[in-house]
């Protein structure tokens, strides 16, 4: 890539008058040298190397827009990629998505949704995309970003946590690229950190630890629950193509769901009365709607899925149930109901598979117009706590994202 120059600001790294748009005069250098002049007295060992002004000038570009500018993310799928080189569509496992060679079919499927670009080294570009859709669901772009940096970690380390940040909103018009940063590779555990970009804009922030946990300790106790195909399944109720897809991939069966009883200004919302207890949490039955393969990066991928949807939904049944309670709605909150993600954790306690029944708590501890806390804890059939996790969303008038 050829070096960027800031035409007005002093280039220090070359000569006066020895280059082109290098003015010739001691007054470009006159600046940096009473600055250096006024830096207190340091001992040599204490030195720091510092570039010259011009040299950290020079670039122009951070190297997440330099990436991007370079692989062109605006042009989604096999006519976007750089030319002469070979397209690698890959899962977690470094293997093509779905098992196939080249792009994964056309079909709505998890596995396409979640299937990545191999760009460069700890560079992934997302393959979906949806015209149609306005905002792209947070849970999905969580998921992109845990399985790229999966990509980066040797020795099959399984993710422990994460925790996402989604500063920008990003759009289905656009394939996001992620970078993703090897932060440490240690004797016990890997860290990674993953920037989602889409625009020039940073879309999402994760940081994840991966690592084996020890034995089995102490944990809740799962509470006791009808079978869920007992239960009737929570239909798609999404005005989008895009949004549609990802409710028809999540299979919800709600047990006890959070309603105007029991919400209140003083104290957690959402719980359902007991008698014996006085309140009890919210209960599910949640699965992934469809088969995986056995990697368990597949399943934590999907979990990260299923989490930001269940809390998300949640969220929105907290809203609905503060309005009917109080018979307004919270300061700032909006008429449709729509919420996006601001921020989302997940710990994995224990192996589970995403694709069979889990049994999901969730609770809202706090809830404002603008800020409504959610958090789930996930049991297996045979009452294992395997993962817990936590959102934070806000009303996005306008936009259903969440």
């Amino acid at each position: 890539m050829p070096r960027w120059r800031d035409p007005t600001f002093p280039d220090t790294d070359r000569a006066a008058g020895s280059g082109p748009g290098a003015a010739p005069g001691p007054e470009r250098m006159a600046a940096p040298e009473r600055a250096h002049e006024e830096q207190p007295t340091v001992p040599n060992r204490l030195r720091r190397r510092r570039s010259g002004p011009g040299l950290v000038r020079s670039v122009g570009l951070t190297p997440i827009r330099i990436t991007v500018e370079r692989i062109d993310p605006a042009r989604p799928g096999l006519a976007g990629r750089p030319a002469g080189r070979p397209v690698r569509w890959v899962g977690p496992a470094g293997r093509p998505a779905d098992g196939g060679a080249g792009a994964p079919a056309r079909g709505p499927g998890f596995g396409d949704l979640a299937a990545l670009e191999h760009i460069d080294r700890d560079v992934f570009r997302a393959w979906w995309t949806s015209p149609d859709a306005e905002a792209v669901h947070t849970g999905l772009i969580g998921v992109q970003a845990q399985l790229a940096a999966t990509r980066t970690v040797a020795g099959g380390r399984p993710v422990h946590s994460l925790h996402a940040y989604f500063p920008h909103p990003a759009h289905g018009r656009a394939s996001i690229v992620y970078l993703v940063d090897r932060v440490r590779d240690g004797g016990q555990s890997t860290t990674r950190r993953v920037t989602g970009v889409q625009d020039g804009e940073v879309v999402c922030v994760m940081s994840l630890l991966f690592g084996r946990g020890g034995q089995a300790g102490h944990q809740l106790k799962a509470p006791s629950a009808p079978p869920p195909l007992d239960l009737e399944r929570v239909p798609v109720t999404a005005s989008t193509v895009a949004a549609a897809t990802v409710e028809r991939l999540v299979d919800l069966r709600v047990v006890a769901a959070g309603t105007s009883r029991g919400v209140s200004r003083d104290g957690p919302p959402g719980a359902a009365p007991d008698a014996r207890r006085g309140a009890v949490r919210p209960v599910a039955w949640v699965r992934l709607d469809q088969p995986l393969p056995d990697d368990p990066p597949w399943h934590a991928g999907a979990l990260t899925f299923l989490s930001d949807h269940v809390t998300a939904a949640f969220a929105r049944q907290m809203l609905a149930a503060f309005t009917r309670s109080t018979g307004t709605p919270p300061t700032g909150a909006p008429s449709n109901g729509a919420l996006t993600a601001l921020n989302h954790a997940v710990w994995i306690h224990q192996p589970f598979r995403a694709d069979q029944w889990l049994l999901v708590v969730r609770d809202s501890p706090s809830g404002t117009g603008d800020r409504t806390l959610t958090r789930a804890t996930f049991f297996s059939p045979d009452g294992r706590l395997v993962a817990s996790s936590a959102q934070e969303a806000a009303p996005q008038i306008g936009i259903s994202t969440a």
